[in-house]
């Protein structure tokens, strides 16, 4: 028997499992049904379904690493620092994967808010953006070697998100720390001062 009365995270984690298993075209009334509560209830806690959408796909809750980012490297040393940063970031897509596919399903709109409010630059290009500022920082202290920072920020941020395309796109059961590790040994080989 389900409780008379369910809170909205629960409501939500119903939603997200909902929308994650059956695509963002699956009704309110499949989510409401299996939440055990009544259409309205989804509505007046949560508005639209579009809202609905947003709040249990939403990955706010899992990008603390963006202001660290943008912080630029501490005084510990740079390695230690990128092995930090990559497995916070291969984790974080592993988790984020399935709410931006589901994102992007649900349509450009849909997607686009996903990414940013309107008139902020989006996460992913802020992201590169602080990634390849915190590399010429690491460089303006001696601390890394000579390279575009901008193309490495690419390939940084293309190399923790492959895990994750491989977990859930071809179900590859990827070792997260595994791959960090080696990963920031060979990406360190080209980096290193």
């Amino acid at each position: 028997m389900r409780p008379k009365t369910i809170t909205d995270d629960a409501l939500l984690a119903i939603a997200r499992e909902c929308f994650l298993s059956q695509g963002p075209s699956v009704s309110t009334a499949v989510i409401a049904a299996r939440a055990g509560v009544s259409q309205a209830t989804l509505f007046k806690r949560f508005g639209t379904k579009g809202d609905l959408l947003l709040r249990a796909l939403g990955i706010e809750d899992v990008r603390p690493w963006l202001p660290r980012l943008e912080a630029g490297p501490d005084e510990r040393p740079i390695r230690a620092q990128l092995h930090e940063l990559a497995g916070v970031l291969v984790r974080f897509f592993d988790r984020a994967l399935p709410s931006m596919m589901a994102f992007h399903a649900a349509g450009p709109r849909r997607h686009a808010h996903f990414l940013s409010e309107p008139g902020e630059e989006s996460p992913p290009i802020r992201a590169r953006r602080a990634l390849t500022q915190w590399f010429e920082a690491g460089q303006a202290s001696g601390r890394m070697g000579a390279f575009d920072a901008d193309t490495m920020a690419v390939a940084f941020i293309g190399a923790v998100q492959a895990p994750a395309l491989r977990r859930h796109l071809v179900e590859d059961d990827v070792d997260l720390d595994r791959y960090t590790d080696h990963f920031i040994e060979g990406f360190w080989g080209g980096v290193a001062p």
